[in-house]
Parts: structure tokens; sequence; C-alpha cells
């Protein structure tokens, strides 16, 4: 493409935020990185201007790449994205019904914990909600009639959520949406204003059935109040995910299967079960590297 072209290459995601001089280095097609996808002065960057341009990182001769400042907005805002430009036929999640379907945020970055998840890393912001029900309700004017909330957590607290889901119920905007939860935010409360509001299936990390791996991912084993949240949810016609993590560092056979019982207990239309990756950003990852 570069050498066709002409065109300007620039990637982001966990290597721009975490690794980017060894990404560069390793990586010759790339001209920069991002490290702030709402930054507004990428404008710039997108017209083939780098001056003024924050939130990157340029190549520079010789491995003396240039690290611009990372600048971020209070409260998280980027504009309309632009839906209509991307073939949303041929997109689809797992749990979609093959609707047609894309993708909205209203929060970026995790305010929890979890040692095994690069999102606690990332700086947490938020939307206004305003701004997000106005894109709501420009994805429902396309004809699109699904939504996957692409926050790395719902909510992500109980007090956000309800404003929102109730935000969703004024504008009457009937799209069935599914989302990632944290069991310790749920409630029958909250639950009910989220199936008013359309949500359909509920994405929930358990992680483990064992008190000690889950401690090592930095969760909690909350077995009754899990049970309790994922039954209250499927009472009120929800579907519910539940993500569990496998072959965490040191983990043995029976934590493995305690945590494969644990999942067939739970009240679960569907079970995701994912190998342990040291990721970048993560604690556990750089605990691994000091050892």
């Amino acid at each position: 493409l570069k050498a066709r072209s002409g065109t300007q290459v620039y990637a982001m995601g966990d290597v721009a935020s975490f690794a980017a001089r060894q990404t560069l280095d390793r990586t010759k097609s790339f001209d920069g990185l991002v490290q702030n996808f709402a930054d507004p002065t990428l404008n710039r960057l997108a017209a083939g201007d780098r001056d003024g341009v924050t939130s990157v990182v340029l190549r520079g001769a010789d491995g003396d790449h240039e690290v611009r400042p990372v600048t971020r907005s209070e409260p998280l805002s980027y504009g309309m994205p632009r839906h209509e430009l991307f073939p949303l036929h041929r997109y689809r999640m797992p749990f979609t019904r093959w609707r047609r379907s894309t993708t909205v945020l209203s929060a970026y970055g995790c305010p929890f914990p979890c040692t095994f998840c690069a999102s606690r890393s990332l700086p947490w912001q938020l939307r206004d909600i305003a701004d997000v029900i106005e894109e709501l309700e420009y994805i429902a004017s396309l004809g699109l009639e699904e939504f996957y909330l692409r926050d790395f957590t719902f909510g992500p607290n109980r007090t956000r959520g309800l404003a929102l889901c109730k935000a969703m119920v004024d504008a009457v905007l009937s799209l069935p949406w599914s989302a990632e939860c944290r069991i310790e935010v749920l409630d029958a409360e909250l639950l009910g204003w989220m199936r008013k509001a359309g949500c359909e299936v509920i994405l929930v990390g358990v992680e483990s059935g064992d008190s000690q791996v889950a401690k090592q991912l930095g969760k909690k084993l909350r077995v009754d109040h899990t049970k309790k949240t994922l039954a209250e949810a499927q009472r009120l016609g929800i579907r519910t995910c539940g993500h569990f993590v496998i072959g965490t560092p040191g983990e043995r056979r029976e934590q493995i299967e305690a945590t494969i019982r644990y999942a067939r207990d739970l009240p679960l239309d569907y079970a995701s079960f994912n190998l342990y990756a040291a990721r970048l950003g993560t604690p556990m990852r750089q605990a691994l590297i000091d050892e």
C-alpha cells in the first residue's frame, strides 16, 4: 500500500499504548502509532499534517522516535462515527441473531483491578450520555437493528448504568443490544432497567471456579451472588454468557476442572473458555518477566 500510493500507515492498540518504541523498531511499515484515538488533533494527521498533532509516536531516523504527549478530553468525545461507511451486513457478533448490527462505545478504559487485562492500564473516560443517545438515534435512522456496547465494562458503576438505561428508554430506541458486565455492579434493579432498554445478552467475566486462581487474576469468587444475578437476568429474558480463563500460570489440573464444574453449575446460556495470555500492559505479564 505504501509503495503503490505513498499512503502513511499508523497503528493503534496494546502495542501502541505499552510498547511503542519496540513496535516501531520491529515493524518498518508503520509511520507512527496512535495512543489516543479520540484526540481531536488527529484530524490534522489524517490530512497529512503532523504539526501540532498529539497522542502519537512518530517514526524517527535510526530509532530516534518522537513521542508526543497524550491529550485526553473530559468527557470523552470524538464526533459522530460514520457507521454507514462500513459494510455492516458483513459484521457479526456471536449473539446478534444475524441482524444488521454495529458497535457503540460509551466509556473507555476500566476502573477495575483485573491483573490479566490491559484495559485497567488505559485511561478511564466517559462519554456524555446525551452524546451516546445521539449516536444510537443515528444508527437507528440508518436502519441498523442491533448494537454491541463495546465498553470494557458496562456502567462501569451502577449509577452510571442506570442513568444510561433510563435515557435509552426515554429515547424510545427499540434497539436490542449486548454488553460486557461486571458481576459486582449488577443487581435486580439495574438488570430490570437494562432489559427495558433493550438488553438481550450480558457477558460476565467469571474467570475461575477456584478462589486461589480468581485472586491471582484480580477477581473474587462470588458464588452465591453470581448465581443469583445470572438467574435474575434469565428470568427477565436476558441471555447470559460467562467468560472463563484457563491456563493461568501455575494453575493445576484440578483447578481447571473446578472451573469447568462451576461453569456447568451456573445459569448460563453460553460459556466462553479462553486460554490465558500474558498481554502487554498487565501486572501479570510484568510479574512473569520479573520472575
